[in-house]
């Protein structure tokens, strides 16, 4: 069985719980600390298995199936900061379909190519779309007014006024093609990092 692993705790001695996100699951596992055990860090690809029988399933024989961009501590970081909030946002989900699992797999081979902040922008519009969390940019959502030519976006990319949120104006048809297109190619930098900052507040 092969996973993303989106949560680490530990739980006594060096002993861990891991959450780990498959096609079909969101898995948490436990597995005991041993000298030949292989290290586990959130956003790792891994191949393993998962052992029932007793109290709690655990996790064995794991292989870090690892990428060649994760030598890029930027990308890395990058990676795992987005990793932890979809874990924040799935953790009350047991079963699921293939959606998330894919995406990642999407992104994770984006990430050797195309800059990391994007590729994950782009891979989240996706995911507001599927959810049907894509919201057009009609109407603020604090005032319920008409909006603009320039919006400003809160947690989940929904927009307001920038005066009701106190944000950064973003021009509404840029925003709007990002979202609809999955494509930040003609987004600024400035702009990327505007809708990173909003990304970080949670998905």
């Amino acid at each position: 069985m092969q996973g993303y692993v989106l949560d680490i705790n530990v739980a006594r001695d060096e002993d861990l719980w891991v959450g780990v996100l498959t096609s079909s699951k969101m898995a948490r596992l436990y597995r005991f600390y041993g000298a030949r055990h292989s290290v586990i860090q959130i956003g790792h690809k891994i191949d393993f298995e998962e052992e029932q029988g007793g109290a709690i399933p655990r996790l064995r024989s794991v292989m870090h199936l690892g990428f060649v961009w994760e030598r890029d501590n930027h990308r890395r970081y990058w990676w795992q900061q987005y990793l932890r909030l979809l874990y924040r946002h799935l953790r009350d989900v047991e079963e699921m379909e293939g959606f998330y699992y894919a995406l990642l797999d999407q992104v994770s081979r984006r990430l050797e190519r195309q800059d990391a902040k994007r590729a994950i922008l782009e891979s989240h519009a996706a995911l507001l779309e599927y959810e049907g969390r894509s919201h057009g940019l009609e109407r603020c959502f604090l005032c319920e007014g008409e909006l603009g030519d320039e919006v400003a976006l809160a947690r989940g990319f929904i927009g307001a006024h920038p005066e009701c949120v106190y944000g950064r104006g973003i021009e509404r048809a840029r925003i709007e093609w990002f979202l609809r297109e999955k494509n930040s190619t003609h987004l600024s930098d400035l702009e990327v990092e505007e809708l990173w900052k909003i990304l970080l507040q949670g998905i």
